[in-house]
């Protein structure tokens, strides 16, 4: 319930942004798996924007021994459903 009231209060630009924030704060903090919520946060709250920004990350990924990463960012651009 306190999701879907924070949605209805915000606009989707700046849900995204924190979204964003949060992704890149985790990343930061050395991407713990405990705390992966903010990476999948970015499926409910991106948006093209968003995606733009992840799709690189998904590409690199692989290359970093990040494969698992790849894979969840997919379905994280799946769930953010853009056309980018």
């Amino acid at each position: 319930p306190g999701l879907l009231q924070v949605k209805d209060a915000c606009t989707t630009d700046s849900l995204a942004e924190f979204a964003w924030d949060l992704f890149t704060a985790w990343q930061t903090a050395g991407a713990p798996s405990k705390e992966s919520w903010a990476f999948t946060a970015l499926g409910v709250l991106g948006n093209d924007d968003t995606a733009r920004k992840l799709t690189p990350l998904i590409r690199a990924w692989p290359g970093e021994s990040q494969h698992k990463r790849a894979t969840v960012g997919l379905d994280i651009l799946a769930a953010i459903g853009s056309d980018i």
